[in-house]
């Protein structure tokens, strides 16, 4: 029996040696949770010496471990892995794998157990930057409205990074001010409001990212001289870290990840956050792109409608009066000679074949852009349309105030549209036309009780109303059915035309 306990007392000496010599944590317990063994990267990492641990309580010296361990080893119940975090003596929290089993004596009675845990921190950590990036790159690539990725980025990145509070902020040119244009903090934790305006006139982390065009830190707020630094510290700050956002070449702003009270942020926070504002810096590229893009489309629908009113006035003022003064001039000398002579008869076929002329004129005028749309608006225009379809329409209109003239012929023609389509297809007994709008939005519908079949794929006069309402800002939308078709548009009454200063 005494060989057999020296052999085991060998062995478990030999093991205890081994552990003190890896990478991982390593410690025993007894059945009253005192620590017999805790290897040398356990004390590493911990920030406490053996002396410290070996005969202390774990639960007092790790607060945050399992407070059921000991009653599962008695019972041989134990989890073999189990993740849980340890804090260290200086307060860092670091996430552990442990890989638990129970401890025996030579007789077989359990006496303890003996843990290996993994510090999987950064691994962690790593997954959950990954993660946060991926959620972010998904939403710049569904084309999420800015601020909406500005606020996420600010909870990510301080979430991250062990911050307490965070801040997107939108440089002025020259970038010795800005505003805040996004935030995150903790419950408890009082932030920069968004829309203050912020004036960067000491040497903080902000003013070190404008001054070195590159990510830097405060670790201690305390000594730091201007006003800004004076407030922060008046907002209980004590380390902040912030990282440029650099769109097309040039300093846009800075996100700031923040700490109160003792706690500073992570070592590597600098290298790591520069991710995300690359992913800021594509969303608000991305944004401006598409609102350049927008903005062009909005000139090139204005253009058009410029170009279409310029020829109806031309043919009106110009080609039209010349044929209507002919018509006079030709009915004048009808009148000058015998009712029945050959030169009679003659210039009554010329008069009638210029009546049809201008009848033709009028309409093809009427096609190019409606006048009375431009000297009388929307209802008017409206009306005479629709009592010119070769079907009943009934036509209702709730617009107050007349439209910018963009959405105001956008709203005829996709009416003239829809309703030609009616006439020359849908064999349709009967149409309706409503049209309202609202503070921000003026909407369309056209029904008919016809055979349905429309497509906008078959044809370019429905596509080409979807471009030009898109091209606005808004959204056309159909659906054809044996039952009928619906045609329904909407469009906002601001649209990108009065950003980009175009002329109606």
């Amino acid at each position: 029996m005494t060989g057999r306990l020296d052999r085991a007392a060998e062995s478990e000496h030999g093991l205890r040696d081994v552990l003190d010599n890896v990478h991982l944590l390593a410690v025993s317990l007894d059945l009253e949770g005192r620590i017999t063994f805790a290897n040398a990267y356990l004390c590493e990492l911990t920030g406490w010496t053996r002396e410290e641990l070996v005969g202390s309580v774990w639960l007092d010296r790790f607060p945050t471990g399992d407070p059921e361990f000991t009653d599962r080893v008695r019972e041989n119940r134990i989890w073999v892995h189990d993740e849980r975090p340890l804090v260290t003596r200086s307060g860092e929290r670091r996430e552990i794998l442990w890989s638990n089993a129970i401890a025996r004596d030579a007789a077989g009675a359990v006496v303890g157990a003996t843990s290996i845990g993994e510090d999987i921190t950064e691994r962690n950590r790593h997954a959950g930057q990954e993660a946060a990036l991926r959620r972010i790159a998904t939403m710049v690539a569904a084309d999420t409205p800015p601020p909406e990725i500005f606020h996420v980025t600010t909870r990510e990145v301080a979430q991250l990074f062990g911050g307490h509070t965070a801040n997107l902020i939108r440089f002025d040119d020259p970038p010795s001010t800005g505003v805040v244009i996004a935030g995150w903090s903790l419950p408890d934790v009082v932030s920069m409001p968004i829309g203050d305006r912020v004036t960067f006139d000491g040497p903080t982390a902000v003013r070190a990212v404008i001054d070195q065009n590159a990510p830097a830190r405060i670790d201690n707020y305390a000594e730091i001289p201007g006003e800004l630094a004076q407030r922060l510290r008046r907002l209980g700050l004590r380390s902040s870290v912030a990282a440029p956002i650099t769109v097309g070449g040039h300093m846009w702003g800075a996100i700031t990840v923040s700490t109160i009270g003792n706690d500073v942020l992570r070592a590597d926070a600098e290298l790591q956050i520069g991710e995300f504002t690359e992913l800021v810096a594509l969303a608000i590229s991305t944004a401006d792109t598409r609102s350049q893009l927008a903005a062009s489309r909005a000139r090139i629908v204005a253009a058009g409608d410029a170009e279409r009113r310029r020829l109806e006035r031309n043919l009106h003022d110009g080609a039209q009066q010349r044929l209507v003064s002919l018509s006079l001039a030709l009915g004048m000398l009808a009148s000058s000679v015998p009712p029945d002579s050959h030169t009679a008869l003659q210039l009554d076929a010329a008069i009638r074949e210029l009546d049809e002329a201008l009848n033709e004129l009028r309409e093809l005028a009427r096609g190019i852009h409606p006048v009375l749309l431009t000297d009388h608006g929307l209802e008017p225009a409206l009306r005479a349309l629709t009592a010119r379809s070769p079907i009943p329409v009934e036509l209702v209109i709730d617009v107050d105030d007349r439209p910018g003239p963009l959405v105001e012929a956008a709203v005829y023609y996709v009416v003239a549209e829809a309703l030609t389509n009616v006439a020359k297809y849908a064999n349709a007994t009967c149409a309706q036309v409503n049209v309202a709008r609202d503070h921000a939005t003026i909407s369309v519908d056209i029904t008919d009780d016809g055979v349905g079949g429309a497509d906008p794929a078959k044809g370019t006069g429905l596509r080409g109303l979807a471009d030009r309402v898109e091209a606005l800002g808004g959204h056309l939308s159909l659906n054809s059915s044996s039952d009928g078709t619906h045609v329904h548009a909407d469009l906002p009454l601001l649209t990108g035309l009065s950003q980009v200063g175009v002329a109606g």
